[in-house]
């Protein structure tokens, strides 16, 4: 799915959504799984809910 769907998904409420820019930083740093091909950039969302399960669980971040 793309980035707006992965992020619809994530989070339903449209007040409580985070951006894009916040979801493009995470890909860049390397903290969520993905798949580029070509210019397009593609997520699993089931991957991407278990990382940010583990990294933001509890109030704690991982680096």
């Amino acid at each position: 799915m793309n980035a707006q769907s992965l992020l619809e998904s994530l989070f339903p409420e449209e007040k409580s959504r985070p951006t894009k820019r916040w979801l493009d930083a995470l890909r860049l740093k390397g903290q969520i799984p993905f798949l580029k091909l070509g210019k397009y950039v593609f997520y699993d969302f089931e991957e991407v809910r278990a990382e940010l399960d583990a990294r933001f669980s509890q109030g704690k971040l991982r680096s």
